[in-house]
């Protein structure tokens, strides 16, 4: 792995911009999964009962009310024979419709329906159309006697199975309840009053439905058997109703009988309507049956849920998106970055310069380099970034460099490279093809200090953290080549990445990168840069009638004796012998 790509690999900046994307599309995918299931639809059947079944599918009777939106009930097959599938778009109302359909299957109430129509029927059938002159209060009573134990006796004897599996079991005990409304039937037809006796046998009515209702003989009991003692029951009552009538209609006249018997029929059919419903005790009072429970629908779920996680994670990805274009264009972590500064007002003696660009950063490093020149300091440039190639912007060697000074322990000053003008030189980014020797870049800074007034480390936008911590606790300068005043995301993101603050400079002084561009900047800070200094180096010579400098086919060594100059360019040399001979022994054994 090359610097270049240990350098992506480490990038904070795209590491902090994924994983902001990737936290924001799961967390908008999570809030619009909890919206979706709060706002699930009323009327979109999401959940589902399933349980086995016999006979067709139930029928409209069968429901206890009419079907809300969302809510159906359908015959499937399944593995061991039918399956009834309930549906609703909640839960609680899904299983509780499987309870009343299964219920209500059990308690035959379609059988009880059609019986209690065709008792009607048969009723209505009996009407005299012609109106009947007037009776007695007794027979008038009588009457309504008459009607009441008609209407019991009809639906007992007309109660279908499975109510009427059993016969009648013993008698039952009947509550005090209705024995007081029973009890005011008799007062009422005592006293002959027409209007009381009916309202008496509508409450006695009523009150033996909540009877049976409750639970007779116990609440518990299954169909037939409560079917056998609600039938005992109807049929004793209509018996004394019965005799209760006779004894009135005995103090009648022959007319007056006639007339009870056939006002009884029109009677009858008005006084359903005063009752309650036929059955509705018995239906009241059936156990409720067993249900699985209801479970989602994972089709609905899915399409449902699924479009809202993707709604969630589209807006949280392009809130997030902004943001980060904002935090981009505003530059963001004002802390680490400062405001436009000159050159010439620092003094440190290492500097880093980073840009977005290549041309941006090596503008950078010439205007930086001007000013150190203007002094007469020599200045050494360290590539730190394969991509800038700052050796062909110079016109220099594409030799060994730094990557040799940091894994293979070669002398930096061995490799540094002359500059194209006196004070000027370069030590090139290398050429070796691991990079995981960056903690070592402080200390080579350090064994070169000496040499040089100024060192600039030139690095791209993506260095790794390793460099930063390698140069803790130096005294440096920080640079970011751009646009004046414009500070993306990115010189936030490696500022905080290497701990080093960046300013901008104003680089329109320097339109051009060549050594031409170059020598007039030093020629143009000279005057004010370098009063009352003597410095050969620093004289601001035209570059166009400077005698060439000797080509220099060797690495340059500073400020060392003769020894000192043949030991290093040994060990240049032995280290390119040895890397050569290793390169023949690799190609042979290919």
């Amino acid at each position: 792995m090359s610097a270049t790509d240990d350098a992506r690999h480490h990038s904070a900046r795209s590491t902090y911009r994924w994983t902001t994307l990737a936290f924001a599309a799961l967390a908008g995918a999570a809030i619009g999964v909890a919206v979706g299931v709060v706002g699930a639809p009323a009327s979109v059947a999401l959940f589902e009962v399933r349980m086995p079944w016999t006979g067709d599918a139930p029928r409209p009777i069968e429901w206890a009310g009419t079907p809300r939106p969302g809510e159906s009930a359908a015959i499937e097959n399944g593995d061991g024979g039918l399956v009834l599938s309930v549906r609703a778009p909640r839960a609680p109302r899904a299983h509780a419709l499987a309870v009343q359909l299964r219920t209500r299957r059990e308690a035959g109430v379609a059988a009880l329906e059609s019986a209690s129509t065709e008792v009607r029927e048969r009723w209505i059938s009996r009407l005299t159309p012609e109106p009947l002159p007037a009776m007695t209060p007794g027979a008038e009573c009588a009457a309504w006697l008459t009607a009441a134990a008609r209407r019991d006796r009809d639906l007992a004897r007309a109660l279908p199975a499975p109510w009427s599996a059993q016969t009648s079991p013993d008698r039952l005990a009947t509550p005090v309840a209705v024995l007081e409304r029973l009890q005011e039937v008799e007062l009422a037809a005592s006293a002959a009053d027409p209007t009381a006796l009916r309202d008496a046998l509508a409450a006695a009515s009523r009150a033996s439905d909540d009877w049976f209702a409750s639970g007779v003989p116990a609440k518990h009991s299954t169909a037939d058997v409560r079917g056998a003692a609600w039938r005992r029951w109807t049929l004793e009552r209509a018996d004394s109703l019965d005799a209760r009538a006779a004894a009135l209609l005995a103090a009648e006249t022959p007319l007056q009988a006639e007339l009870s018997s056939s006002a009884s029929d029109a009677i009858v059919v008005g006084f359903a309507d005063l009752a309650p419903p036929a059955y509705e005790g018995l239906l009241r009072g059936m156990p409720a049956s067993q249900a699985p429970t209801a479970a989602p629908l994972p089709g609905v779920w899915g399409r449902w849920l699924g479009a809202f996680a993707a709604l969630g994670a589209l807006v949280a990805l392009l809130a997030a998106s902004l943001g980060l274009w904002l935090r981009r264009r505003v530059g963001g972590d004002d802390l680490l970055v400062m405001p436009q500064r000159d050159p010439a007002e620092t003094g440190a003696w290492l500097h880093v310069v980073a840009g977005t660009s290549a041309m941006w950063t090596t503008r950078a490093v010439l205007e930086l380099a001007a000013h150190a020149l203007a002094r007469g300091e020599r200045v050494l440039v360290v590539d730190g970034a394969s991509k800038l190639r700052l050796h062909d912007r110079l016109g220099r060697e594409a030799r060994w460099g730094l990557m040799e000074c940091l894994l293979a322990d070669m002398p930096v000053l061995g490799l540094v490279q002359y500059g194209g003008r006196p004070g000027f030189y370069l030590l090139a980014h290398g050429s070796s093809t691991r990079g995981e020797g960056w903690a070592r870049l402080g200390q080579r800074l350090d064994d070169v200090r000496p040499h040089f007034g100024r060192i600039i480390l030139a690095l791209d936008g993506q260095a790794p953290r390793a460099i930063g911590d390698s140069l803790a606790g130096r005294a440096l300068e920080g640079w970011w080549a751009d646009v004046p005043g414009r500070y993306p995301r990115t010189v936030a993101e490696l500022s905080s990445r290497l701990g080093i603050a960046f300013s901008g400079m104003d680089l329109t002084v320097m339109p051009d990168v060549t050594l031409e561009a170059l020598s007039g900047r030093v020629r143009a800070l000279a005057p004010v840069a370098v009063e009352g200094i003597t410095s050969s180096e620093a004289l601001p010579l035209p570059v166009e009638t400077a005698p060439a400098p000797a080509v220099v086919t060797g690495p340059v060594v500073l400020d060392c004796d003769l020894q000192v100059l043949q030991r290093l360019r040994f060990l240049a040399w032995m280290r390119r012998v040895q890397s050569e001979s290793r390169a023949a022994e690799a190609a042979t054994a290919l």
